[in-house]
């Protein structure tokens, strides 16, 4: 071996009195991981699953903690327990573990409130009583009404034939067809056996300010100017039966009734407002429906709207409305489903639950051992660090002062403040080189940390250097050889 060999070896090694003690102790720790390990191989899973701890003995572990007189459905529901954490245990990540030893308590208390809630459920189910009241529709019933509207040609022309009926149409000329038909029609459907009432048919003449409330407010409706009403017909239904239509016929001679508004207009000097001819329908109808009495009113128009010529028809029929008759009556009652069978559920659940969490607090059984706690450190401190950290190989390099570092955390931090990588060596002892001008920077995991692999670990590669070999082999050379 040369000088210039052996100085840069020593540099990775001369610290062997400074650091007698630490790789004392660093053996010490290997020694022991190994014979712990050998010891478990029989029962320890494979390096591809997570890392767990073996189960007690559930027969042991029943005997133990069971006192003399427990029953027989305690016994088994223990058992159950047991069950259910070894199971969750051999299944658990180390991380999983330690999340869920950190919040037991809180599991367990939310298993407590589960059984709870399957309580209240079950005690609704035995306090519910054999019958209720409820409020049914026993019937329904409406009242509806229409307008129909014609016109016969009397003055023929070469559109319209005299004597042709024109029905329903929008609108008129007054010369050709100047005298309007038509009928109200009331009707009513539903369960009611029959329908009593009256019908108050007039036409009315007026004149109107729409945009006017009559200084009484929105609702007070438009200000009258002038109105005139003549009756046409009131008629009284009696025994109307559901789908029985009654009508009350009418008919108006619009010349006639432009020729009196006129009069009217020039009787007074002015023509305020808007002046409208409508026949007004006033109905009152009656019905009785399991024992409910209804009564429905309403009122509708038939608007007339003279013009040059011509006048327009529209109807305003009042919306149908429809009652309903209720009746009350006892029904069976008894627990709902949710109670029935719910509660039992929860009560289950919550129990078995509390007992597998209470076992595991009680007996520590999610308690990482220092093994796991070293492997689950490293294991996080190289996920987190994992974007300053690059795979590779260190090669040699004289004079370099060697400072070994006690985390990964600390060597990361080192590389930050110097602006450097983190170089990890996955076949080279030291794992982790920092390097800063003449200072080389290292660490290297624990026996426990680097016997684990999971999937935040990097891959190990074959890409050392002859460096990196020559300092493995003159490492692990007897003491002496060169």
């Amino acid at each position: 071996m040369t000088e210039d060999e052996r100085s840069d070896a020593g540099t990775d090694e001369d610290e062997g009195p400074s650091r007698s003690s630490d790789v004392d102790d660093c053996d010490n720790v290997r020694r022991a991981d190994r014979h712990t390990s050998s010891g478990e191989e029989s029962q320890s899973p494979s390096d591809e699953t997570p890392f767990t701890t073996p189960t007690r003995n559930e027969d042991n572990f029943d005997s133990k903690s069971s006192p003399a007189g427990r029953s027989e459905n305690n016994s088994i529901i223990t058992r159950t327990g047991t069950r259910i954490e070894s199971i969750l245990t051999s299944r658990l990540s180390i991380g999983d573990r330690s999340v869920l030893e950190t919040y037991l308590p809180a599991i367990f208390a939310v298993f407590l409130l589960i059984t709870a809630a399957g309580g209240f459920l079950v005690y609704g189910a035995q306090t519910a009583p054999e019958t209720t009241t409820e409020t049914r529709t026993a019937g329904t019933w409406s009242a509806n009404a229409t307008f129909t509207h014609g016109a016969v040609v009397t003055n023929g022309t070469f559109t319209f034939t005299e004597g042709q009926q024109l029905e329903d149409r929008p609108l008129y000329f007054t010369r050709v067809s100047p005298e309007l038909t038509g009928e109200y029609l009331v009707t009513h459907r539903g369960d009611a056996e029959t329908a009593s009432g009256s019908v108050d048919l007039r036409l009315v003449l007026e004149a109107i300010d729409e945009s006017s409330g009559s200084g009484q407010g929105e609702t007070a409706g438009p200000t009258v100017y002038w109105r005139q009403s003549r009756p046409i017909d009131t008629v009284s239904i009696d025994a109307l039966e559901p789908g029985e239509t009654r009508r009350v016929s009418f008919d108006a001679d619009v010349a006639e009734l432009n020729e009196r508004v006129a009069a009217i207009e020039e009787g007074l000097g002015a023509s305020p407002g808007t002046t409208r001819i409508a026949v007004v329908a006033e109905t009152t109808l009656e019905a009785s429906v399991a024992d409910d009495r209804f009564v429905d009113t309403r009122t509708d128009r038939l608007a007339l709207e003279p013009s040059q010529g011509t006048y327009s028809v529209s109807s305003s029929l009042t919306e149908s409305q429809t009652y309903e008759a209720t009746e009350t009556v006892e029904v069976p009652a008894g627990p709902t489903p949710l109670q029935q069978y719910g509660g039992p559920i929860l009560i289950l659940v919550g129990v078995l639950g509390m007992v597998a969490t209470g076992t595991a607090w009680r007996e520590n059984t999610l308690a990482l051992t220092e093994t796991e706690h070293v492997r689950l450190e490293y294991s996080q401190a190289r996920s987190d660090l994992d974007k300053w950290i690059s795979v590779g190989s260190v090669p040699p390099r004289e004079g370099r002062t060697v400072v070994e570092l006690s985390s990964l955390r600390d060597l990361a931090n080192v590389a930050i403040d110097s602006d450097r990588r983190v170089i990890e060596r996955p076949d080279a002892t030291p794992r982790f080189v920092g390097l800063d001008d003449d200072v080389r920077y290292v660490y290297d995991p624990p026996a426990a940390a680097r016997g684990e692999t999971t999937n935040d670990s990097p891959v190990a590669t074959a890409d050392t250097t002859s460096d990196d070999r020559t300092r493995d082999a003159s490492r692990n050379a007897p003491p002496g050889a060169e």
